[in-house]
């Protein structure tokens, strides 16, 4: 019979190998850094009483399996005292007891050691991240913190081509972003766990090193400002790291990280291929001052593993038992829910019935106020009677055009309906893309694709651009804009009429071929509609069809007449408003007198010299005159002049009529004896104006800059 010294004996030692097997398996937490406030709080207040209780809930939250290591909260002990919000985030690869072990870690070491009165810090661990704020930082990127440490021998010990490396490092850390920015958390895909906002990738760089990335954002991140936080990052990585061999870089929203050793667990099952030879992780530690939570494992051999097998499994269950009944009184804790904007009303309809089918297309206001640093006058590329026009940055590096609409324009709300309703549903190659839209109650935004090289217009009108383009680009463009309108009026899901083609409308690409843009003043019609009628009038003076602006009357044949204005200002350089200043002739005019007299080739915009191909010219200007005539039934479709243009017509051209012209608020011909303009139309250069009136105000001309 064993004696009762005996057994207590054997149960303390199999209770000190058992506590040693718990300190023997409990993971490294490697200690980063912490990031404190400036702004401190009583250590005797409720603040501290609240900071306390808060804590104390998050290890415990961080073990449930159900949380996936993310959750957010907040607790206010008193309903007058201070609310505080706090959070945690676990890598993805780690278990719900690495994740419980390293949160509590960051807890037993945040008030006490970091931190100690202030109101919000963040502290992260290899492993995790837990952060504490007397502010709601929910869905919000703090771009002001961005805190990092790397691997201070840099690849050079492994290899020569450093610079090589480097690009590999930042592509790969790019592509990572990229991808996770596409992710949703919350989807039920099961692609990297529900919540886990977290992706790794490895790619060779040799055939003896190999490159580990990886890539994370908390869940309540949007897509698009998951991929922003991730560029902030990024960009801050290419100068921090510098060909290290190892850098993490950290934000309380995200962090990234690459390495030259493996540094996570694969967290779903990927097939086995032979492993590449690996460089050994860095003996000296990530950062200096670096430090490690808990002891390495110690050698234990099979028999007393064996021997005391059982006595441990009793100790584990019990010891399960006991917290298991200690988390049943754990406190309710309150999950915070992010509101969403309600649609707005503009009078005329509530503009959310028009925006159902493009809501996908939606980008959050805060994402395009970091891509165009909060709208700066630097990144201005463009202003008109509808806003201002903004270059911006996306976080996976595309770059975009924002137009952000007037808050005083009365027109604004329709053109911001127009162009997501039409724009969304169009696509061609010699049209702009809209990319999305932004809608809040203070604002209205569009988003396009950029386009490098501007308008049109430049290259014709401006001082400095003037004359760069050749004939060549001259005449592609006008193939490119004549296919777009074409697809416009009848190769589209819709029937469109644009109402503004004009050439600060015609964008151009890097390689100078032609995107029509700003459907802001677009009309729908039927299929089979061949005209329709209005009692408000839009467009910009000089590009308008004389039927348009003496009666009202739209048709497909209104955008060709501005297709035959802008033809002849690519040919002449010379705006529609150009007055010859000797006899007074507008440009239709000075370019009809020099057809009928047999002298075409003296219209040619000079700065071309002799480098243009006579037969083109001639061509392009016969289509232009058959556009601008006064009937319509003689002006050709957007069909015939695309395949005139592509010589697929080998018939003759019709010879055209006498053009007409809307200057002022009359309609004239251009003959004698014809109907007069207005008196008070000044002679010289005009101004590009845009001209939105109704029928009952014909007599005069409401025109604003565009």
């Amino acid at each position: 019979m064993v004696s009762l010294p005996k057994l207590l004996i054997v149960l303390s030692l199999a209770t000190f190998i058992f506590i040693t097997q718990l300190i023997a398996s409990d993971p490294q937490y490697v200690f980063i850094k912490p990031w404190c406030s400036s702004t401190d709080f009583d250590l005797e207040s409720s603040y501290r009483t609240n900071l306390n209780k808060l804590l104390s809930t998050l290890p415990t939250l961080a073990g449930e399996s159900t949380n996936q290591g993310y959750y957010t909260t907040s607790i206010s002990v008193t309903p007058d005292s201070t609310k505080i919000y706090g959070q945690f985030l676990c890598r993805g690869d780690t278990t719900p007891q690495d994740c419980n072990g390293c949160v509590s870690t960051a807890v037993i070491n945040l008030p006490p050691k970091e931190c100690p009165q202030d109101m919000s810090a963040v502290i992260w661990y290899d492993k995790c991240m837990v952060r504490y704020s007397n502010e709601s930082f929910l869905s919000f990127v703090n771009d002001t913190i961005a805190e990092g440490w790397k691997n201070h021998e840099d690849i050079s010990s492994y290899t020569s081509e450093i610079n090589r490396f480097k690009k590999l490092a930042g592509d790969t850390m790019n592509t990572l972003a990229s991808n996770l920015s596409s992710l949703r958390p919350n989807n039920n895909s099961g692609l990297e766990g529900d919540r886990k906002y977290y992706i790794t990738k490895d790619v060779e760089f040799n055939s003896y090193v190999r490159l580990y990335t990886m890539a994370q954002c908390t869940p309540d991140l949007t897509p698009t400002v998951c991929g922003m936080c991730q560029n902030i990052l990024i960009n801050r990585m290419d100068t921090y790291c510098d060909g290290s061999r190892g850098c993490h870089m950290l934000n309380p929203s995200c962090d990234a990280r690459y390495e030259v050793y493996r540094f996570y667990e694969d967290i779903t099952p990927t097939p086995t291929r032979p492993p590449l030879p690996l460089p050994s992780p860095p003996s000296s530690s990530p950062k200096q001052g670096a430090q490690v939570q808990g002891k390495g494992k110690p050698n234990q051999t099979l028999v007393v593993n064996i021997s005391l097998a059982c006595l441990v499994l009793f100790l584990a269950i019990l010891v399960t038992v006991l917290v298991f009944l200690l988390c049943k009184k754990r406190p309710v804790i309150t999950r915070m829910h992010s509101g969403r904007n309600h649609a707005l009303n503009f009078g005329n309809g509530n503009v959310h019935d028009y925006l159902m089918a493009v809501e996908s297309l939606q980008f959050e206001f805060t994402t395009l106020q970091y891509a165009t640093n909060n709208f700066s006058d630097f990144l201005k590329i463009g202003e008109g009677g509808f806003g201002v026009v903004y270059k911006g940055t996306l976080p996976n590096g595309q770059h975009i055009a924002v137009k952000r609409l007037s808050k005083d324009t009365p027109q604004g709300a329709e053109q911001f309906k127009n162009e997501v309703v039409f724009v969304a549903k169009l696509q061609h190659k010699n049209l702009v893309r809209l990319l999305g839209f932004c809608l809040t109650p203070d604002e209205k935004l569009l988003v396009y694709e950029f386009v490098t090289n501007k308008s049109l217009d430049l290259f014709l009108f401006e001082k400095g651009t003037q004359g760069t383009l050749d004939w060549s680009a001259r005449y592609k463009i006008i193939q490119g804009v004549a296919r777009g309108m074409f697809y416009l009026h009848e190769d589209s899901r819709l029937k469109i009429i644009h109402r503004d083609l004009k050439a600060s409308n015609i964008l151009l690409d890097t390689d100078m071929n032609p995107k029509i843009s700003d459907f802001g003043l677009a009309k729908n019609f039927a299929v089979n509609q061949k005209q329709d009628q209005t009692s408000r009038l839009a467009g910009t003076l000089g590009y308008m069809a004389p039927e348009y602006v003496e009666y009202g009357e739209i048709s497909t044949k209104s955008d060709v007449y501005s297709f035959g204005v802008l033809v002849i200002e690519i040919i002449t350089g010379k705006k529609i408003t150009h007055r010859q200043s000797l006899v007074a002739e507008n440009l239709l005019t000075y370019v009809w007198r020099h057809w009928c007299e047999g002298t075409p080739l003296e219209v040619i915009d000079t700065s071309l010299g002799t480098s243009y191909s006579d037969i083109e010219v001639l061509q392009c200007l016969h289509i232009g005159l058959l556009c601008v005539q006064g009937d319509t039934e003689g002006r050709p479709t957007m069909l015939s002049i695309v395949s005139y243009l592509n010589g697929s017509l080998d018939l003759h051209l019709p010879t055209p009529q006498q053009p007409a012209y809307a200057v002022g608020n009359r309609t004239r011909l251009s003959s004698s004896g014809s109907k007069t303009e207005s008196s008070s139309r000044s002679t010289g250069q005009q101004s590009d104006k845009s001209v939105i009136r109704s029928s009952n105000s014909f007599s005069g001309i409401e025109a604003s800059s565009h």
